[in-house]
């Protein structure tokens, strides 16, 4: 079996070059770019901000950061528990 060279167009070159530049972009460079309106990087912001909360989220979700319960008849239910007797 042997191994053909792959021919590339000056297109797919340019292409290939400006794909291995976004690779080694900094998150810096990143945002820079997306502050001035680059999509591309507003993306790759959104999916890295994603990607941390994931990992690590800023927030944890408790009892209090949810709304209320709310019955088929309009009353909030769920609340507190009366301890008092």
């Amino acid at each position: 079996m042997s191994i053909q060279s792959v021919q590339t167009t000056p297109a797919t070159g340019s292409a290939i070059k400006a794909a291995i530049e976004e690779a080694r972009e900094t998150t810096a460079e990143t945002a820079k770019e997306a502050a001035h309106g680059d999509r591309q990087a507003k993306r790759l912001l959104a999916k890295r901000a994603a990607a941390n909360e994931a990992i690590s989220p800023s927030k944890p979700v408790t009892s209090s950061a949810l709304p209320p319960t709310v019955n088929t008849l309009g009353q909030v239910t769920g609340g507190g528990v009366n301890t008092t007797a």
